[in-house]
């Protein structure tokens, strides 16, 4: 399925930029329309796209680890996001480059640990069977 999907994701994209370069005769021109056309498809699309890859890696990791461990993890991680997020917002003059490179290397540390916790298979979560006490019958109405 991510196949079929990479491949008409590809297949758009390429019939679109196969379109823009044709558009008109100026190539800036060209690319302003394809910008305009797909630029409100793109990001969002990415977005979801990481989001949702970057929430499948920690659901592994988090079932990895002990259920004590899925709380320090958990922490952990949710403290680093927070952290990153509050220093590039606090650093407007960093550079793009620093920018990116943080922020792969970290999706890579996630997706890695996310490969690493899928490989190593999920913890042993025992079922709990909830046993009710017998109650006693209720008394009629009115005794």
């Amino acid at each position: 399925m991510i196949g079929v999907a990479a491949l008409v994701i590809a297949a758009v994209q390429w019939t679109v930029q196969a379109w823009s370069e044709r558009a008109t005769g100026d190539p800036a021109v060209n690319r302003a329309i394809r910008s305009r056309l797909m630029g409100p498809l793109e990001l969002p699309v990415g977005a979801v796209v990481i989001i949702g890859a970057v929430v499948f890696c920690l659901s592994r990791i988090l079932l990895t680890v002990s259920k004590e461990g899925a709380i320090v993890v958990g922490s952990v991680v949710g403290l680093l996001f927070f952290t990153v997020g509050v220093v590039l917002s606090k650093a407007p003059q960093l550079r793009r480059g620093v920018v990116v490179v943080t922020l792969l290397g970290l999706g890579t540390l996630v997706l890695a640990l996310g490969i690493f916790g899928a490989a190593n298979g999920e913890r042993k979560i025992e079922k709990h069977h909830e046993e009710h006490a017998l109650s006693a019958p209720a008394a009629p109405i009115g005794a």
